[in-house]
């Protein structure tokens, strides 16, 4: 069975209103939060002993194509097998968050989604509050296409995301992590992924891991993506909508009620179970509005086909 592996006015006066009817509505619309994204996606290293995955790829294409459906303004995907600027390198993923952040404010939202491998790890770095010396620190990475195994400088920090790219630019922050989240054996037989048991997160900050501390996330060859970005992908065609609204926590709550449905628990292997499990502190955070949807009952996008589960289609992420 495969396994992911490693690890968000009214004026008066005739006169006056024609006169300044048109820079009111230009602030209106200047004043419309802007919704932005960047989709990462690795399934294939550049260096040992990082694991081939399956399907990371695909999952966030989709993501970012159902983000454009939904209207977001910018939509970003990097891939592992791209060149130039899209591949998913690490300097390719800062540069391209860093950029993505510049024109939002406090009122803007960004989705971020990685897949692929994660890492966590305590390592040694320079303590800015003594110089010359150095302080230990554990953190949780993500790592890109050309990630060194264990090396921190290397890998891409999810609280250096968080807290300093995010937390400083952006007012609604919004990231998906799929990857595995289990002990640390081999790169290449299971690998760990991010754990992170404790979790501290600003306000406004919303983390959904696709599994908990110390299991995997799996996934499908059948539905050709992980279980949890093919929920994910539900939620965003409709599935879980509240008048026609696909909200940050409607999603967090389609996906977790659909991987503890039977179907879904049929596709993890053995006595084996993958629980999604959410983070921070997200106030009502709308994603999109689902075209030509009713303001009472919501018109879903037709749902994604379960295949029946197939014990020969597992491979290991």
């Amino acid at each position: 069975m495969p396994t992911r592996r490693h690890v968000i006015q009214s004026l008066v006066g005739g006169t006056a209103l024609a006169l300044i009817a048109g820079p009111v509505a230009s602030l209106a619309q200047a004043a419309a939060p802007k919704r932005v994204a960047l989709l990462v996606g690795v399934e294939e290293y550049q260096k040992p002993p990082f694991s081939k995955l399956n399907w990371c790829e695909r999952d966030v294409t989709e993501v970012g194509d159902e983000l454009k459906q939904l209207g977001f303004d910018t939509v970003r995907v990097l891939r592992g097998s791209a060149q130039g600027a899209d591949q998913a390198t690490r300097s390719n993923i800062l540069a391209a968050l860093n950029t993505l952040v510049e024109p939002l404010g406090s009122h803007d939202l960004i989705v971020v989604m990685l897949s692929g491998h994660g890492q966590q790890f305590r390592f040694q770095e320079d303590d800015p509050a003594n110089p010359g010396k150095q302080r230990e620190r554990e953190d949780a990475f993500f790592c890109p296409v050309d990630a060194v195994n264990r090396s921190p400088e290397k890998l891409v920090s999810l609280s250096h995301i968080t807290d300093t790219i995010l937390a400083n630019n952006v007012g609604k922050r919004l990231v998906l992590v799929d990857a595995c989240r289990d002990e640390p054996k081999d790169l290449n037989k299971g690998a760990k992924g991010i754990q992170g048991k404790q979790i501290t997160l600003t306000e406004d900050t919303g983390v959904f891991f696709s599994c908990k501390s110390d299991q995997q996330s799996w996934v499908n060859d059948e539905l050709r993506h992980s279980l949890f970005s093919y929920c994910v992908l539900e939620a965003l065609r409709g599935q879980g909508a509240d008048g026609g609204e696909i909200t940050w926590a409607g999603m967090v709550n389609h996906v977790t009620r659909r991987m503890a449905s039977a179907d879904m628990k049929g596709r993890v292997p053995g006595d084996r179970v993958q629980t999604p499990i959410s983070a921070g502190s997200v106030e009502h955070t709308v994603l999109g509005r689902l075209r030509g949807a009713s303001e009472t009952k919501p018109a879903a996008r037709p749902a994604l086909l379960l295949a029946p589960f197939d014990q020969k289609m597992a491979r290991a992420r």
